[in-house]
């Protein structure tokens, strides 16, 4: 893992893609304070309980996540800015795989059968025999 340079974590911070990140880290930081600060509130009011005091402290967690998420996503894009450029192959893609079409058994007769798979050849079989009872 490379180390993450001062400079690419500002040319990341600073740029227009990041604009809307910084305002919905802003405004979700809002949320949680002011949830915190409702809850507090209503703890020590005169109907409050101590569910309302635990989620006041609960409100900082989530805004101590939303910093990590933000400082995280920043930190994740800047190792990938400073990722050397991988060059481009130029060799032709692989062939799909060849797919064989499903054998679909009819009630009451043996299916086709490699010699090496014996087993589902029984099973079919037995799904034959289930089948013409159900009839």
């Amino acid at each position: 893992m490379a180390p993450v340079r001062l400079f690419d974590v500002r040319q990341v911070m600073f740029s227009r893609r990041w604009l809307w990140k910084h305002v919905a880290a802003l405004v979700l930081l809002a949320i949680c304070v002011g949830g915190a600060w409702w809850q507090w509130y209503r703890a020590g009011s005169p109907t409050g309980t101590l569910q309302n005091a635990g989620y006041a402290l609960e409100w900082p967690l989530f805004a101590i996540f939303v910093v990590w998420a933000w400082f995280r996503m920043m930190q994740l894009e800047a190792r990938q800015l400073a990722k050397p450029a991988e060059p481009v192959a130029t060799a032709e893609p692989e062939p799909a795989p060849v797919v064989r079409p499903p054998v679909l058994v009819k009630a009451g007769s043996a299916a086709p059968a490699d010699d090496d798979d014996q087993e589902l050849a029984r099973y079919n079989d037995y799904l034959a025999r289930l089948a013409a009872e159900d009839d």
